[in-house]
């Protein structure tokens, strides 16, 4: 459903390898991104929609509170 895919590991040790993530796609997989770090897949992210896209961030509780935690350092700058 996704037009573009960003995969990144999160700040956190068990997490798991973007690229390992990659390799389990399909070979045509031309929308996906690797981006080794949260805060600038975020910002790429931001970069590449419209007003009425959405960006959705999904993985474990850690990449959700990480991306939270940049969004809110955002609005306070």
């Amino acid at each position: 459903f996704a037009h573009k895919i960003i995969l990144v590991k999160p700040n956190q040790a068990r997490s798991a390898d973007p690229n390992r993530l990659y390799a389990m796609l399909p070979k045509d997989s031309q929308f996906v991104e690797i981006i080794h770090e949260l805060p600038s897949a975020l910002r790429s992210a931001r970069k590449k929609v419209g007003p009425n896209d959405i960006i959705c961030v999904t993985g474990s509780l850690f990449t959700v509170a990480e991306a939270k935690q940049f969004f809110a350092n955002e609005r306070n700058h």
